[in-house]
């Protein structure tokens, strides 16, 4: 590119080509919240994540309720063996030493 340039109408036709430099993309809410939580104290982190968790998990369970209501057993199967997980999840983050 710089080997192309024989005058000086080559070089300001170089820089009229040139892009402009891409902005930044905008923070998402999730990692301005990310960002925020990793500032405060690691047993903070915890908390959030647990009741991240937790919340999860009962949106499973309520989930679960509506598939049965619903006749959709394989679907509330999926969702109860989620919302295991979830619990699972959540009892492991609870035994973390600080």
């Amino acid at each position: 590119m710089i080997n192309d340039i024989k005058t000086v109408q080559d070089l300001i036709d170089l820089n009229n080509s040139t892009p402009e430099p891409e902005q930044p993309a905008e923070e998402s809410a999730a990692d301005k919240f990310y960002n925020e939580i990793l500032d405060l104290e690691p047993s903070v982190g915890i908390e959030i994540a647990g009741r991240l968790l937790q919340a999860l998990e009962d949106f499973h369970n309520q989930g679960v309720i509506m598939y049965i209501d619903e006749n959709k057993a394989d679907v509330a199967a999926q969702w109860a063996a989620d919302s295991a997980k979830l619990r699972i999840a959540r009892q492991a983050i609870s035994d973390i030493s600080l």
